[in-house]
């Protein structure tokens, strides 16, 4: 079987789709990934084939243009750039698709592998990363683009969809359905809505226990867990460096990052360094840009460009980051706590959702300090209640089959 695996966005969204390739390729199938340039030396250090859909330029110009981070205006941006990889997708996927032998796993926002999937008969499953993205009335989620009261119920809910997808579809109904007409397909409706998803299969790639089927999910949805693949540095990185560095630290330090594609995060960086020494306790600043850290560092804090993030939370007390749903699985499994800075896309909805768990806290990007961040820490780290809360859920991701779940949907596409 070929198959071919389509993400698109960070490298919190590279990576799961890496996991399974992998897993795909160990099973004895050939694999590519069709993704931006900026992730090809990491995709190939796996052992993958790659094909480029998008060039770096155009990856850093996204990530690093002052919107991106913006609640509201962010959302339309990252769409944008999506309906820019539109054309390049479809025809790396039309290039490398066989009939008979050819799979397809892509994000929602990879328009073009939907494109190929009408036009080509490529059989597809979109594989969608956080809970956000599988909509239901009856859970709505936590975002500064959705406010809508609990009173209003699923009737209500229903409205705010539509108007949310009324103001995705400005950005890309007109671009998606040009390129359609060019391959002589009929305009599609509700692009955002219901189309970019596909009919054969959608799989939420997170566990039932942290949100599961709804009555009104699509007969073709499932979950399969979250997939445990931390990728590797897209950079040269000496793999002794940061276990070195970690390892003369006095006692379980405390991991901050902002993720991988924040370039605007010198603030929470600088609170992270204080709270640290409010604290007292050793702290990890990760991160590929070392220009957005405070200088100098206190004398318990220390800089890792790149660390796989099972390995050193495995040695941490507790995590604070920005609310990416790949890293938050990674802290659940490693029966930590969790603080929480979100900013925009899935990250609000996510922390509501730790919240209820137990096991996170929420500071805001505006109280984002450095003795408020030290305060709910404290409080975390140091509460009986919060400890078992993260002992119970990481039982629950120890001996998980999600990966494996994952490839056998892929294969069913092919063999029914």
């Amino acid at each position: 079987m070929r198959v071919l695996l389509v993400p698109l966005g960070s490298s919190g969204d590279v990576n799961p789709f890496v996991g399974i390739g992998v897993a795909m390729r160990q099973r004895g199938h050939d694999v590519t990934v069709v993704t931006n340039a900026h992730f090809e030396p990491m995709v190939r250090q796996a052992g993958l084939d790659f094909a480029a859909q998008s060039s770096e330029q155009q990856f850093g110009e996204t990530i690093g243009h002052p919107d991106m981070w913006d609640p509201h205006k962010g959302p339309a941006l990252f769409l944008r750039f999506c309906v820019e990889c539109l054309a390049e997708t479809y025809e790396r996927l039309a290039s490398l698709h066989e009939p008979g032998r050819t799979v397809c796993a892509a994000a929602p926002q990879a328009f073009g592998a939907r494109v190929a999937q009408e036009k080509l008969g490529l059989p597809l499953a979109t594989l969608i990363p956080n809970p956000m993205l599988l909509r239901s009335v009856y859970v709505m989620p936590k975002s500064p683009l959705v406010r809508a009261p609990a009173w209003i119920g699923p009737w209500g809910n229903r409205i705010v969809y539509r108007l949310l997808n009324r103001r995705f579809d400005k950005v890309l109904a007109g671009p998606v359905n040009e390129f359609r007409g060019s391959l002589g397909l009929t305009p599609a409706r509700h692009v955002w809505g219901s189309w970019r998803n596909s009919p054969q299969r959608i799989i939420g790639l997170w566990p039932d226990w942290l949100y599961g089927p709804q009555r009104d999910w699509p007969p073709q949805a499932l979950v399969t867990g979250f997939i445990e693949y931390d990728g590797l540095p897209t950079a040269a990185v000496n793999d002794a460096d940061w276990r070195r560095t970690v390892d003369a630290l006095e006692g379980p330090p405390i991991v901050f990052t902002a993720g991988t594609a924040m370039a605007q995060a010198a603030g929470f960086f600088a609170a992270a360094a204080g709270a640290c020494t409010r604290l007292g306790r050793p702290g990890v600043l990760l991160t590929q840009r070392p220009q957005q850290l405070p200088a100098p560092l206190p004398p318990t804090v220390v800089h890792v460009a790149y660390a796989p993030l099972t390995e050193l939370l495995g040695q941490a007390a507790a995590l604070v980051h920005h609310g990416g749903i790949g890293t938050a699985a990674r802290a659940l499994k490693a029966g930590i706590p969790q603080v929480i800075m979100p900013m925009a896309y899935d990250q609000h909805d996510n922390v509501h959702r730790l919240e209820k768990l137990g096991v996170a806290r929420e500071i805001p990007r505006e109280r984002f300090e450095p003795a408020r961040v030290a305060e709910v820490l404290r409080a975390l780290i140091e509460s009986p209640g919060v400890a078992e809360r993260c002992r119970l859920y990481a039982s629950r991701l120890h001996n998980t089959d999600a990966v494996d779940r994952s490839c056998d949907c892929l294969e069913s596409l092919l063999t029914g």
